[in-house]
């Protein structure tokens, strides 16, 4: 006997994430700073959050305007205009190399506090600090702070003799620096905050993308079945009942048209049942719904082999357990779809067995028939390849509860298809 095994579910690739070159998104900004500015969830992501060089031109401007006014005033060498630029220019850059334009405002401000130099322009020390402490963290901005602070308390007891003074210099300078560390560093927190939450986002949004796709895939799957089900079964049912009726069209009159008319009203119940189904991919049409077919529902699928011309028995044993509507369903169709392979494929059948053994936590189904299978190897291979999907929509089905699926010629001769289904396993 050929055993089928059951399916296993497989998920899709992953796509590339939004952004990355395979992708074709735009390019995040490279710094931090950056992509806070740019994360498109901000409501207050305004045009100079998005372009900050115009942010950072600004700050250097105000800086130089005011510096300029100082040396203006206080009719400084030129070597203060000289250490004003070195200073102040640097920051336009601040944002892709903090710790080298740090690097450069503290080289400049040694060299300028050598020559006893002090300008407004030293508030760019400030702006680099910050520039560390929110694009590179704790890690780079407490270094940069400790070599700020040294030149805190040199500068201040340089310019202040006394005690008093220089503690009160201390004091506001070091206030100033701690302030910048503490700004920068928050903006670096919530910036990597707010990336874990794009991050998030994203993968939240993959998921679901894939997510819907395999539902998509799955319902479409599911609505082939029960096409394939009603079709196969009905034409199936039809092709009999129109050869009963041809064959009995001479001698027994009356028979034919019952089985003529018995094949009209089967047409008309799978056409109905067609219509149904496709109103479900029809977008903006609403499905009409009906309840699925049901164990009480197999009389009038037996009853329908019954008309072909077919015996069909139905056996039961054990006690029926409270199953799910989807469970129902898919036994209903599994003995529906083995029910058409034997109007289908079977030679010149009579009788049809359908068997249900039912135990705890599982059933056993068999559907039989004694009529000869075709004579194209199915006992080595399983059906032909023309012979359609319907022992694989069955596999899908049995597969649906970890369930085993055998198909081959019975003992007796004939055909059987046998499967048993784990109750405790199924999904809808």
């Amino acid at each position: 006997m050929t055993s089928v095994p059951a399916p296993s579910p497989s998920l899709e690739g992953r796509e590339p994430a939004p952004g990355s070159p395979a992708s074709g998104g735009r390019a995040r900004p490279a710094t931090l700073v950056g992509r806070i500015m740019t994360y498109p969830g901000r409501p207050h992501a305004t045009w100079w959050h998005r372009r900050p060089e115009v942010l950072d031109g600004a700050v250097v401007v105000v800086l130089e305007a005011l510096s300029s006014l100082q040396i203006a005033r206080t009719h400084l060498a030129w070597e203060a205009w000289l250490f004003q630029q070195l200073l102040l220019l640097p920051l336009l850059f601040r944002r892709r190399h903090p710790s080298a334009v740090f690097a450069t405002a503290i080289a400049v401000y040694v060299a300028q506090w050598s020559v006893g130099e002090h300008l407004v322009a030293d508030f760019g020390l400030l702006v680099a600090l910050y520039t560390v402490a929110a694009e590179r963290g704790w890690r780079r901005a407490l270094p940069a702070a400790v070599i700020l602070e040294v030149m805190v308390v040199a500068t201040s007891f340089r310019n202040s003799p006394d005690h008093g003074g220089a503690l009160g210099s201390l004091v506001f300078l070091t206030g100033l620096a701690t302030a910048a560390l503490f700004t920068g560093t928050t903006v670096h927190t919530r910036g990597e905050y707010l990336e874990a939450l794009e991050d998030r986002a994203r993968r939240l949004e993959r998921e679901r993308d894939q997510q819907a796709r395999l539902a998509a895939t799955a319902e479409r799957a599911r609505i082939a079945r029960e096409m394939h089900d009603i079709v196969a079964h009905s034409l199936s049912v039809m092709i009999a009942l129109a050869d009963g009726a041809a064959a009995a069209g001479a001698r027994d009159p009356e028979a034919a048209h019952q089985a003529m008319v018995e094949s009209a009203s089967t047409g008309r119940s799978a056409l109905a049942e067609m219509r149904r189904l496709l109103g479900v991919l029809r977008d903006g049409s609403p499905a009409e719904f009906q309840p699925h077919p049901t164990l009480a529902s197999l009389d009038a699928l037996l009853t329908t082999v019954r008309g072909a011309g077919i015996k069909a028995d139905y056996r039961v044993r054990g006690r029926v357990p409270d199953l799910a509507d989807t469970t129902e369903a898919n036994i209903y169709r599994i003995i529906q779809e083995s029910l058409t392979n034997v109007l289908k494929h079977a030679r010149q059948p009579t009788s049809v067995t359908v068997a249900v053994d039912w135990m705890p936590g599982m059933v056993d189904i068999a559907v039989t028939d004694n009529g000869r299978p075709p004579a194209i190897g199915w006992a080595a291979t399983g059906p032909p390849a023309a012979a359609g999907h319907g022992l694989t929509g069955i596999k899908e089905r049995v597969g649906l509860y970890l369930g085993t699926l055998d198909a081959g010629p019975a003992l007796g001769g004939g055909w059987a298809v046998r499967a048993r289904l784990l109750l405790d396993y199924g999904h809808p």
